[in-house]
């Protein structure tokens, strides 16, 4: 309550509550209200008259002097000397940062404004959250806000990047995903999209199990301490590096370049303990890009046979060889009559009804052989020699 004097006949004593009034729920929009209750008396202390009385409010930058900023007059309603008011609702908007002291004068009809000025408290100041969150909670332009020690920092087209205070670590979050930047250079990034994935987008040495369901894409080196689980695609466009447990695919691998192994297995649920053992056979290995066909032929009424090769088998192959041996029989003349040529050939040298197992290797010749040479010996990089 404050009590005072106006130079002529009437006085009001103002309890003014200046209270940011903020829309249930979402807040869309930060009102530019502020709710005024006070006391009309007259200057023998007797409360005035019910019934309207003619008010106008004025804000100013200072104490004494200047130019108001604002200024609303409103008709309010006196029951037992009360009345209660909201200003800037009237369609006169309170359009100030309140970044700076602000007073309030008001007058009574046609009375001189009252003197002096009161200075505003601390809460209609909230009133600058607006100057930070913009119409409909949006920052109006990026910059930096300083969060815990860290900085937010807002960039232009709604991406939201906080480092902490040091600098190293970052989380960004934007249309393409969240992204949490480690001290070390690391990155890991939250992919949107069906499922959830999470992916290296930069060098990194300190991961453990790293668990996926969807779909992980690589940009630069990936290096994983501890093995990596996938159950959905993973895309390498650079180099992938995977240590300790090993990586599990639950689906296909596909692999646009060479796979480099010390060995090279395929494991399956054992055929006959499916429920207790897994089977492992290994593959075969050569210094070529070597393919391998075989298949078992009875000989015909000449002691020959045709051997039926797939269409595509001349465009694949090349440079091939051949083994055959007789099964039941010792059949020391066996021989190749006719080389490969259209996807057949024909063997030839035993009697009619013999059982002949074959066996064929070519040297690959497609497109992607020829452009990419298997490399037998390669010089080690510098950072793993010795």
């Amino acid at each position: 309550m404050c009590d005072i004097n106006l130079k002529r006949s009437i006085r009001i004593t103002i309890s003014y509550l200046c209270l940011l009034f903020l829309s249930v729920g979402a807040f869309a929009q930060v009102p530019q209200t502020l709710n005024f209750q006070g006391v009309l008396s007259g200057t023998d202390g007797n409360t005035v008259t019910d019934g309207d009385y003619d008010v106008t409010f004025a804000l100013y930058e200072g104490a004494v002097g200047g130019a108001a900023v604002y200024t609303e007059e409103l008709s309010v309603t006196v029951v037992g000397g009360v009345f209660s008011t909201l200003l800037g609702d009237s369609g006169i908007e309170i359009d100030l940062p309140f970044d700076r002291p602000y007073w309030l004068g008001l007058s009574v009809g046609s009375e001189t404004e009252m003197s002096p000025r009161i200075a505003f408290a601390s809460v209609p100041y909230s009133l600058q959250s607006r100057s930070v969150l913009g119409e409909e909670n949006e920052f109006p332009s990026d910059g930096d806000v300083i969060v815990g020690g860290g900085t937010l920092k807002v960039l232009n087209g709604g991406a939201i990047q906080w480092y902490d205070e040091a600098g190293d670590g970052q989380v960004e979050i934007s249309a393409a995903g969240i992204g949490i930047a480690m001290p070390n250079d690391g990155v890991i990034f939250l992919a949107s999209g069906v499922g959830f994935g999470v992916g290296v987008l930069d060098g990194s040495e300190n991961f453990l199990f790293v668990g996926v369901e969807g779909i992980v894409r690589h940009s630069r080196e990936a290096v994983f301490s501890d093995g990596i689980y996938i159950d959905g695609a993973i895309t390498f466009n650079g180099r992938g590096t995977i240590e300790g447990i090993g990586l599990d695919i639950l689906g296909d691998l596909n692999v646009a370049g060479p796979v480099n192994a010390s060995v090279k297995n395929f494991q399956i649920d054992h055929p006959i303990y499916p429920e207790l053992k897994y089977l492992r056979h290994s593959s075969v290995e050569s210094s070529e890009m070597k393919n391998l066909y075989d298949g078992a032929v009875r000989l015909g009424k000449h002691g020959e046979a045709w051997i039926e090769l797939p269409n595509w088998f001349d465009a694949l192959n090349t440079d091939f060889r051949y083994q055959l041996t007789a099964i039941g029989t010792s059949a020391p003349s066996l021989f190749i009559k006719d080389e490969i040529k259209n996807g057949r050939f024909r063997i030839a040298g035993g009697h009619s009804g013999l059982k002949v197992s074959w066996q064929v290797t070519g040297v690959r010749h497609d497109t992607y052989a020829l452009e990419h040479p298997l490399q037998v010996e390669i010089d080690k990089p510098k950072p793993v020699r010795n």
